[in-house]
């Protein structure tokens, strides 16, 4: 059964690009997918990169440059963490991550609750230092 208080958007796909349905109208996503869609969106999008909400977005971008020491990854912890709490539908759990040194990469997984729901979800987002620093 679909949890209405998680709302309605538009669906994207894998670059961010509408997706449209059969009937050629912008195909929608709700219930728990919706929340799951702004959770990548918000993770995924520099914090200030929108002018009209400077606090969304994920600060983990702005030490992409740094060195990944111990500081580092609990300053990106901290940052993806803030992000996440800055979506009212959920409660953060935990979030467990893997370092890969060598490849400048880091694995995290969420854990979190939707709220007034019984349902918890899980989403992996990787911070890969190298293709973003390579797409700048």
């Amino acid at each position: 059964m679909k949890n209405e208080q998680l709302g309605v958007d538009i669906r994207l796909g894998a670059d961010d690009e509408f997706v449209v349905s059969d009937t050629g109208d912008l195909a929608g996503v709700d219930d728990i997918e919706n929340v799951r869609q702004a959770l990548i969106l918000r993770l995924n999008t520099p914090k200030g990169d929108l002018w009209a909400h400077p606090e969304y977005g994920n600060g983990a971008y702005d030490i992409l440059s740094e060195g990944m020491s111990d500081d580092f990854l609990a300053r990106a912890l901290d940052a993806i963490r803030e992000c996440v709490n800055q979506e009212p539908r959920v409660r953060l759990i935990d979030i467990t991550q893997e370092v890969y040194h060598e490849d400048r990469m880091v694995i995290y997984t969420l854990r979190y609750e939707i709220l007034n729901d019984t349902r918890t979800d899980n989403l992996v987002f990787t911070i890969d230092v190298k293709r973003v620093m390579e797409s700048v």
